[in-house]
This record gives C-alpha cells, sequence and structure tokens, in this order.
C-alpha cells in the first residue's frame, strides 16, 4: 500500500522520465554486515513491489543492523550524475529510512565522527561514544546540510524511537518533535505505512525520489 502511494501519484505521466524514480537498499543482511543496493533508480513499481515483497529480516542475534551503511548506499545510489550517482541533476532527493531495530553497526572511523559531531554540534548527538548511534546522526546531518529530505520511519515494538526521534530533529523533519511511527501491530502495518508515505510524498515541496 505504501508503495501503490507513489505509483497512483505517477498515474498520469506517460513519459517515464519524468516519474519519480525509487531505489531499495538494504542494511540488514544475513550474510554481511554491510548494506547493498538491491534495486537501482527505477521507475518500474510494479518491480519496486516485488522486490521489497521478498526482502526478509535477519534474526536480532548479533550485530546486523547497519543503519549508517544504509543511508550512506542510500545517498550514493541516488546522487546526481555529476556527483557519481545515476539520479537527475534538478529534482528532490528524498530518503525513508524505515527500521525496527536498534543500529548496532557503523561505517564511518570514529575519528571523522568526533570530528564532524566537534565541527558540526547538535544537542541531538547522544556525546557517550556510541558511536554506532552517532554515525546515523551525522549522515542525517549531513543529508540536510546537503538540502535532502529524510524521513525516518519506525516500525514495530522494538524500533528505538529516542533514536528515530534525534534523527527526525537533526534532518529537519519531525512532526511535533517526532519521527514518524507505524503501527507495534503487524496487521496493522501495511495501512499505517500507507499513511506515512502519502503524508510524505504529498508534502508541497517533495518531488520523491531522485
Amino acid at each position: 500500500m505504501a508503495l501503490a502511494k507513489i505509483r497512483d501519484r505517477n498515474l498520469g505521466i506517460p513519459n517515464a522520465n519524468y516519474r519519480d524514480q525509487v531505489s531499495i537498499v538494504s542494511f540488514d543482511n544475513p550474510t554481511t554486515t554491510d548494506a547493498q543496493v538491491v534495486l537501482p533508480l527505477t521507475s518500474n513499481y510494479a518491480q519496486v513491489m516485488e522486490t521489497c515483497a521478498k526482502l526478509q529480516a535477519v534474526s536480532d542475534n548479533g550485530n546486523s543492523t547497519a543503519t549508517e551503511a544504509g543511508m550512506i548506499e542510500g545517498m550514493n545510489a541516488i546522487r546526481k550524475k555529476s556527483e557519481g550517482g545515476n539520479g537527475r541533476e534538478i529534482a528532490s532527493k528524498v530518503v525513508v529510512l524505515l527500521t525496527d531495530g536498534v543500529p548496532n553497526l557503523y561505517r564511518s572511523d570514529y575519528n571523522d565522527i568526533f570530528g564532524y559531531m566537534t565541527a558540526f554540534p547538535s544537542t541531538e548527538y547522544y556525546g557517550s561514544g556510541q558511536y554506532y548511534y552517532e554515525a546515523p546522526l551525522m549522515q542525517a546531518a549531513i543529508m540536510k546540510s546537503d538540502k535532502w529530505d529524510l524521513y525516518p520511519v519506525g516500525l514495530g515494538m522494538a524500533a528505538d524511537y529516542n533514536f528515530m526521534d534525534r534523527m527526525a530533529r537533526i534532518a529537519g523533519t519531525a512532526k511535533d518533535g517526532l519521527a514518524y511511527r507505524s503501527s507495534g501491530d503487524p496487521d496493522e502495518y501495511e495501512q499505517a505505512l500507507g499513511k506515512i508515505f502519502e503524508d510524505i510524498i504529498l508534502r508541497p515541496k517533495v518531488q520523491l525520489v531522485q
């Protein structure tokens, strides 16, 4: 239902080159502790839906939630071509971070994370050396400085909403200081996510994707 909102938004655009494009990145994988682009930018929404339907979350045993790596791969995937990505030169860049877990891996060197936090301080950082938290918050700040829109969306009862709220505030997309939340009931996920995506993509400044 959530992805159907994007499809429906583009029904009246016959030229695929002018439709919103979507890329899917996975950062919770049983064979690697990093992130991977599972679908490059496309306006084939049926393919997007099929790809998402095949994604499978791993168990919560061990460290497998590479949130920062997922954000980095997402940015790289949709950057404009002049910056090394596959995105259009003139289009809004929107990233939706959908997660039901707590970040426990990070890619950036901790010295770079500390240096960024020092150069661009924010009360949203934890400031306690929890770099698996600080790293994705840093990426959220970088997206905002590049005028990208990042929407963290918490899914399920295990989501760390304190972390998600911090990220939404540092990204400038919080609603009343909070990140988007879906239902804690799996039976209600589809409907809840549909409403969230509709709210995001219908915001006047957003031309989804690239």
